[in-house]
């Protein structure tokens, strides 16, 4: 199975864009967020020690990334690009992660901060997302690695976790999802968003995450 999260997205730099939302989905939207859906599936994701995966560590501009393939052109593309906007990037923006395996670029993700808005009330409090814009696995690299993408994805968590209270997102979220790329994310603890605030995603709060922390796998 491709395991794959997004599309590449041209020329787009890492900046936090408004994701405005009617008043009733921003409700729907909140309401999921203040549900407590920390659960076994999540602990034992976040209890991962990672031994699939190589050490992984931020994107740099001379990493070797053309030979990545995980069988999504528009994927492999990003993350070339990825490479190339490497210091056009804010500070904040947090970028591209990958697995470095025989000087290779074996395993990506990216990020990108965005902010719901009411669009109802645009002068309320913001409320600050992390979106996985992309996940992929070198297709070659990744056979007999079944236990990979999980370890990358506990990477992304542990990432999050690690920065100061006050920098983290209200939730981890991912859009445009497969089937199956999907029943992953849910595999792992994740909880679906609403379809009519947006279909085919899935979210993670910091609360479901702080929450499963102490929760027995």
């Amino acid at each position: 199975m491709k395991l794959t999260v997004g599309a590449a997205q041209p020329g787009a730099l890492q900046m936090r864009l408004d994701w405005r939302m009617g008043d009733l989905r921003w409700r729907i939207f909140q309401a999921a967020l203040a549900a407590d859906g920390a659960n076994p599936r999540l602990a034992a994701l976040l209890a991962r020690d990672a031994s699939a995966l190589p050490p992984v560590r931020p994107l740099a501009a001379d990493d070797r990334v053309e030979t990545f393939d995980c069988g999504v052109a528009e994927l492999d593309a990003g993350l070339r690009r990825d490479a190339a906007e490497v210091g056009l990037v804010s500070e904040d923006a947090r970028g591209a992660w990958v697995a470095i395996d025989d000087g290779q670029v074996v395993a990506y993700y990216a990020t990108r901060w965005r902010r719901l808005i009411n669009a109802a009330q645009p002068t309320a409090a913001e409320t600050p997302l992390l979106l996985v814009r992309r996940l992929a696995l070198d297709r070659r690299w990744r056979r007999g690695r079944p236990e990979a993408a999980a370890d990358l994805f506990a990477h992304l968590l542990h990432e999050v976790i690690s920065w100061p209270a006050p920098r983290r997102p209200a939730a981890i979220v991912a859009f445009a999802l497969t089937p199956a790329t999907r029943r992953c994310f849910l595999r792992w603890g994740a909880r679906p968003i609403a379809e009519m605030v947006n279909p085919r995603s899935i979210m993670m709060s910091m609360a479901d995450i702080e929450r499963a922390r102490h929760v027995r796998p």
